[in-house]
């Protein structure tokens, strides 16, 4: 279901640049999980297109883990960043950058990079993929698989999400949410506190 760490997924990753959600059909999420989807493909589409940081979103037509990747082929992003299960954690491009959308430039070499923040993604190994591409007309120059790997891991040292936790934190990425922790007056342990002490031990 959709829910709160998804949309400060969204947020995050399209600091990136455009973001393109790809959903499971509700086949491929019953063949994977083997159980029906509390929302159908209709409403999940519905719900995500509506996130203010999502540039699309489709229902993906192929099946498997790798359900998107027609799609994929199709838009061609800058970058896809996969974890160890092969599941995409996001997708960016330049193309939101002022100084790149619509530009001509001179022949010549050029340097691009994004900053991913440390924090961003849980505890694993995660692969790169790199495009070189213009987008109209659309062509691909290079596409180099597996570009560059890498190893997150939480020390559980300074500002970690984890917090004092040592366990393993589940999901792809660990967004740092905002939360509020307040004692609420009346609860069980107020009422054991009043308790009759002339009544016996439960």
């Amino acid at each position: 279901m959709l829910h709160s760490g998804h949309i400060e997924f969204f947020r995050q990753a399209a600091q990136y640049g455009d973001l393109y959600v790809a959903l499971g059909s509700d086949k491929t999420i019953y063949d994977l999980k083997g159980r029906e989807t509390v929302n159908s493909q209709d409403e999940r589409l519905f719900m995500v297109k509506s996130i203010r940081w999502v540039t699309e979103a489709f229902i993906s037509k192929g099946s498997g883990i790798l359900d998107f990747a027609e799609e994929m082929k199709a838009l061609k992003p800058d970058y896809l960043v996969v974890n160890q299960d092969g599941h995409s954690v996001f997708v960016s491009a330049a193309n939101h950058d002022p100084a790149y959308r619509g530009a001509t430039r001179e022949p010549g070499l050029y340097r691009s990079r994004c900053i991913i923040p440390g924090d961003l993604m849980t505890e694993g190994l995660f692969s790169v993929d790199v495009w070189l591409r213009v987008l109209y007309p659309r062509r691909v120059f290079v596409h180099e698989a597996n570009l560059l790997t890498f190893r997150v891991q939480d020390t559980g040292l300074g500002d970690s999400t984890k917090g004092t936790y040592r366990g393993v934190w589940g999901g792809v990425i660990a967004p740092r949410l905002e939360w509020h922790t307040e004692f609420q007056p009346g609860g069980p342990a107020d009422r054991a506190d009043t308790a009759d002490p002339s009544l016996p031990a439960r």
